[in-house]
């Protein structure tokens, strides 16, 4: 991990920053307050921010990269919340506590400013505009949770998944649709808090109702119609899958 710590340099990236994101993350002009503030670093791709039951030190604002958010639902079952990047906030909710619940991930080099526990609570605290900011990232995760309890069986979460694939990457050819198979059965448990077995049964049980049907390379849905109604009432979380590459 590399910090940042000639003034010149770390100002140029702040600078960069505001410019790049200001209008598009609607940030509050004390922003470059908060970032003056920070420890800027660079994480290696593959190397974590931090990971659960780790003693909260900062909260971050992503510089430039891209962080999987993720936590283990048991000790091998991993469920992949969200992929954040350039401009996003995390950390944010856990300074109320004194240790981390969910893991963060670099997927790929990053630079990320980090702001200190001590420092929100008796810098960043006052600042209204940054507070009011802050508050409406941490609504939009529990709006997200609250739905992520709505899909509370194999059936749903598995219907919500091949939804979510169908959006993002499904081709329409002579009225069927294709979508490649990029994860095994045991990735997508990880995802969903799943076994590879349920995922297994799960999808042969879709397969015999005749909602889809694969091969060893793709997934079909041959009626769209049949399978947009089913699906129309399960709910589906932008971001929540990761990527599929």
């Amino acid at each position: 991990m590399i910090v940042f710590n000639m003034k010149n340099e770390k100002n140029e990236l702040i600078e960069n920053f505001i410019k790049k994101f200001k209008e598009k993350k609607e940030y509050p002009d004390e922003i470059r307050d908060i970032l003056l503030l920070s420890h800027i670093k660079k994480f290696k791709k593959e190397q974590f921010v931090y990971q659960e039951d780790q003693l909260v030190e900062y909260f971050y604002i992503i510089i430039e990269g891209k962080i999987e958010i993720s936590k283990y639902t048991t000790k091998y079952l991993k469920r992949i919340i969200g992929i954040i990047k350039d401009g996003d906030v995390f950390g944010f909710p856990e300074l109320y506590g004194g240790s981390h619940v969910v893991n963060t991930f670099c997927l790929e080099d990053s630079i990320i400013a980090c702001v200190t526990k001590e420092d929100y609570f008796k810098k960043v605290c006052n600042i209204n505009s940054i507070i009011n900011y802050f508050n409406k990232i941490m609504a939009s995760l529990i709006a997200a949770f609250e739905i992520d309890i709505i899909v509370d069986n194999g059936e749903q979460r598995i219907l919500a998944y091949l939804k979510w694939l169908k959006l993002n990457y499904g081709l329409k050819k002579n009225g069927v649709i294709s979508i490649p198979k990029n994860q095994t059965h045991e990735k997508i448990g990880f995802m969903l808090s799943l076994t590879r077995e349920t995922v297994t049964r799960i999808l042969k049980n879709l397969k015999d109702k005749q909602l889809i049907d694969f091969d060893n390379h793709y997934y079909y849905i041959k009626e769209e119609t049949k399978f947009d109604k089913l699906t129309d009432s399960t709910s589906l979380i932008l971001g929540f899958y990761g990527s599929e590459n």
